[in-house]
């Protein structure tokens, strides 16, 4: 239950400052449950394979051990994604003088 709490406070955190800034959320409303989750089964993949290649004879591990390292890593996905957010230009700053640079001549005299 913690973990879609965070998981909603990180969406709607990221929403507001791209609101802020100009930009659509939408994008990003998919893509942090999208990284979150594909972070979190990969990493509990890598430990399970990694304590089973260790403890060859012991059985399966215990789910606390694969659970704390994919919600840690998970939680730093979400926090470089708010990262990569707060370093995007104001919508309104966003040079159009380089859009029209590639369509201009002047360049080429």
């Amino acid at each position: 239950m913690i973990e879609l709490l965070l998981l909603i406070h990180f969406c709607m955190k990221i929403g507001r400052k791209l609101k802020q800034k100009g930009y659509s959320p939408l994008k990003y409303y998919f893509l942090i449950p999208i990284v979150w989750f594909s972070v979190q089964f990969v990493v509990g993949s890598i430990v399970t394979i990694a304590y089973m290649m260790i403890n060859q004879d012991q059985g399966e591990p215990s789910l606390i051990l694969v659970y704390i390292p994919a919600l840690a890593c998970a939680f730093g996905a979400a926090v470089l994604l708010s990262k990569k957010v707060d370093r995007l230009p104001e919508a309104t700053e966003v040079d159009e003088v380089t859009g029209t640079i590639w369509l201009s001549d002047d360049e080429n005299e």
